[in-house]
């Protein structure tokens, strides 16, 4: 006497494996945004006077478009591109930039 212990019926390997390519999540079609991307993650690092992060961040949020706000959100950006490049920048001219964005009725307001 022979038992058999079969309890699922045998399912071709195929149809496995097209299930789980079927189920497996897809990549998306737009532009891959990194997570830490974003105008509060470039505020922390001013905050934290890692300027030239915080330029290198808004510049990857400008490249993808995400990068959209008010005046003050605008102004920020500047000054924290002038200021994470302040090294390669003459003195001068990024000091008349700062104040002519300080003169301005969104930096008065703010």
């Amino acid at each position: 006497m022979a038992f058999r212990f079969r309890v699922l019926p045998r399912v071709p390997s195929s149809f496995v494996a097209l299930f789980a390519l079927m189920a497996a999540p897809h990549p998306s079609a737009g532009p891959q945004i990194r997570p830490e991307d974003s105008i509060e993650r470039a505020r922390h690092l001013a905050w934290l006077n890692n300027w030239p992060e915080a330029a290198r961040t808004l510049e990857r949020l400008k490249a993808t478009g995400r990068l959209m706000g008010d005046d003050r959100t605008t102004i920020f950006s500047k000054a924290v591109v002038i200021r994470g490049n302040i090294e390669a920048l003459p003195l001068p001219s990024a000091a008349s930039d700062i104040a002519m964005m300080l003169s301005t009725n969104a930096a008065l307001v703010s």
